[in-house]
């Protein structure tokens, strides 16, 4: 409560606590043996002294206003990344600040790379080779939004506007409400460059399987056959050449591997430097690919044994890295090879005329209960004996809809259709027509997010869907009756073996294998640079504790990180590396504080490259963020016309409200103190105490 404010509830507060004190004293002392005098005395400190306690009740304060008029500076960004070395573009930069300072006295100097790098009155190039890695303006602004108390009239950006980092940076420079002025430093004319602009691989890939490795490079100035290497743990494995010309400033060319042992294998790309390049610091890209186990576990539900079973059984047997365990229905709650197993143990699973109409409601909620906890993989193959009502409700786990018909059955081949998985359905393509099967009209519809790989010949009904799209992928082949194609002497079991592998290999990649799954944003890092990890654990149980350490050991360190746990099976960390080197990142999870399992994986630290990915210097960022504030470009410009531009037209009136508060005085209490002891003196000497 502001005691001087005015108000005239405050007024009547401070009444009745007054009142409320003099009674009281009052009361005390009125039947004492004391002179009028002194009763008067000892009544007035009483009520004082019990008036200013009662008072801090309401919490009294005063408050007044502080006026301050503080002169608006201008700010002086200046990118020290390491592109502004290139062409010794740096070395210019003294002389821009030259025009930039002249007949301004209020200047702050800012620095910045992948951040802000240091403030102060003057400027001196930051010698630090960290957190220059890359161009962020964005973050350097956040930074000085939280650390400077300043007011700003301008800012004037000194870079050869390479922003290759940051986001909504247009955003960020509208809040401070203030001119963005520019200079650009640097050549906007590409000079001559090699450039390996991407490299585009599979992090993960299945042993004996065949990988593409796409490299992209940008030829600038150059017109001549350009060697583009690739590199094993450190061995050249292959060359390619690439023809670049005048007419053309981007190639790309691509690379198999094949691997026969698991592991984590070292990859590096490089396009052969040129002698007159402006630099040679973007020649090269590193990265890594994980071979995993191509075996491939698949549960089996048949809902009854038959001709059809008995041919998959024959067709997954004769694919050397499919094993299958199989489940067949024996009564409403009972299979005859036992109880329905741990999907975590499986890579897929697949129905294959299941449910029935025997088949209990019990088994189909414990069914689906698996298939959501576990996120797994899930093919099904129809029949004539399927339930239609019981399928339906495991239709949130298929890339197709049961519709609510009566079977109307017919006979039809089935035509390979043309859909964006083309490239990786070379087995289904093999045969373009597949023999006869049985299917029922109008049974099935597709689901908005499925592809249809194969139509019946007859009626054009959806034979073969897959959704590769959704959180769990799945698979349908709706035809039934398939045990003949392996008497077909054309086909034999190459028709059932193409299809179900096809099925197999688009639902289940070499990334849905692992458990447990522990991942970096990228391959390659500059020295500083903030590494993101993150784990995935598909088996979580929601009543269990998990926990993930890293352990990243290389270069003669070691260290141990924990990962936080950013929802049930999800986990996350940020750490910064500064040495130079190769280092091994181990992952271990552990459930209810014992170890339960772990996976790895390999970055590497090295000099930045992103920074290096275009070399001439651009001033569309630049010019966009001066249109946007009402800002200049002052390459150009003379110093009195800069010095017009940024000269403080207003100055910063700010109004500080000042509370002083009773309770936290100091002279408050030693006021209330002195009361009370001259009061207990006077008593003292009356001989009331």
């Amino acid at each position: 409560m502001n005691i001087f404010s005015g108000s005239i509830l405050y007024y009547l507060i401070i009444l009745v606590l007054l009142l409320l004190s003099a009674g009281t004293a009052y009361f005390i002392y009125r039947n004492e043996e004391l002179s009028n005098f002194k009763r008067a005395i000892l009544v007035f400190l009483r009520t004082v002294s019990l008036f200013l306690i009662l008072i801090l009740l309401v919490n009294p304060f005063t408050e007044y206003y502080n006026k301050s008029v503080t002169k608006p500076v201008n700010a002086i960004l200046i990118d020290n990344s390491l592109s502004s070395r290139l062409e010794k573009r740096n070395e210019t930069i003294p002389n821009v600040l030259k025009n930039l300072v002249s007949g301004n006295s209020d200047i702050i100097f800012y620095t910045f790379g992948s951040k802000l790098l240091r403030q102060g009155k003057t400027y001196s190039e930051d010698s630090a080779m960290y957190y220059r890695y890359s161009t962020n303006l964005s973050q350097t602004l956040d930074d000085i939004n939280t650390i400077a108390d300043l007011s700003i009239n301008s800012f004037t950006i000194v870079s050869e506007g390479q922003i290759n980092e940051g986001n909504n940076l247009l955003n960020t420079v509208k809040k401070f409400n203030v001119p963005f002025h520019y200079v650009l430093t640097g050549d906007t004319i590409q000079k001559k460059d090699l450039v390996l602009k991407t490299v585009n691989y599979n992090k993960q890939v299945f042993v004996n399987s065949l990988t593409r490795v796409f490299v992209t490079i940008n030829s600038y100035g150059y017109s001549k056959e350009l060697r583009v290497n690739l590199y094993e743990n450190g061995i050249k494995v292959k060359t390619n050449t690439v023809t670049a010309s005048n007419d053309a400033s981007e190639y790309t060319t691509s690379f198999d591997l094949i691997s026969t042992e698991q592991g984590i294998r070292k990859y590096k790309a490089e396009v052969e430097a040129e002698n007159d390049e402006i630099t040679q610091a973007n020649n090269t890209e590193i990265f890594y690919i994980k071979y995993v186990d191509n075996g491939i576990n698949i549960l089996i539900i048949a809902g009854s044994p038959s001709a059809d079973v008995s041919s998959l059984k024959q067709a997954l047997g004769r694919t050397e890295n499919f094993k299958a365990e199989y489940r067949i229905q024996k009564q409403s709650n009972e299979y005859y090879e036992g109880e329905l197993p741990d999907f975590r143990n499986y890579n897929a699973v697949i129905l294959n005329g299941f449910p029935t109409d025997i088949t209990s409601e019990e088994q189909l909620s414990n069914l689906s209960k698996k298939l959501r906890e576990v996120n797994i993989p899930l093919i099904f193959i129809n029949s004539s004996n399927v339930s239609f009502d019981k399928l339906r409700e495991l239709q949130t786990h298929l890339p197709f809809i049961v519709n609510d018909i009566i079977k109307k059955e017919f006979k039809s081949n089935i035509r390979i259709t043309a859909n964006s998985t083309t490239d990786k359905t070379e087995l289904l393509n093999k045969f373009n027509v597949y023999p006869q099967s049985f299917f029922y009209k109008e049974a099935f519809s597709v689901k908005p997010n499925s592809t249809v790989l194969g139509l019946t010949v007859q009626n054009s009904e959806p034979a073969i869907v897959m959704d590769n799209t959704s959180g769990t992928k799945s698979a349908g082949f709706l035809g039934y009756g398939y045990y003949k194609w392996n008497l077909n002497t054309q086909g034999n079991y190459n028709f059932l073996q193409g299809l179900i592998s096809t099925m197999i290999n688009l639902t289940v990649d070499e990334n849905t294998k692992e458990r447990f799954v522990l991942k970096a944003n990228k391959d390659y890092y500059a020295a500083s640079e903030d590494v993101f990890f993150t784990s995935y654990f598909r088996d979580s149980d929601p009543l269990k504790k998990y926990e993930v350490k890293i352990n990243i050991s290389g270069n003669g360190k070691n260290e141990i990180i924990g990962m936080s746990q950013t929802n049930r099976s999800n986990f996350g960390a940020e750490h910064r590396i500064f040495d130079k080197g190769d280092y091994n990142v181990k992952g271990d999870l552990y459930e209810n504080g014992n170890y339960l399992t772990s996976t790895s994986l390999k970055i590497t630290i090295g000099d930045a490259v992103e920074e290096y990915k275009e070399t001439r210097a651009k001033e569309d960022i630049l010019k966009e963020i001066a249109y946007r504030t009402n800002g200049k470009n002052l390459s150009q410009k003379d110093k009195s016309e800069i010095a017009e531009l940024l000269n403080t037209k207003n100055e910063d009136v700010k109004t500080v409200s000042v509370k002083t508060l009773f309770r936290r005085s100091f002279l408050y209490l030693i006021l209330i103190i002195v009361l009370l002891s001259i009061e207990w003196y006077i008593r003292k000497r009356s001989n009331l105490v």
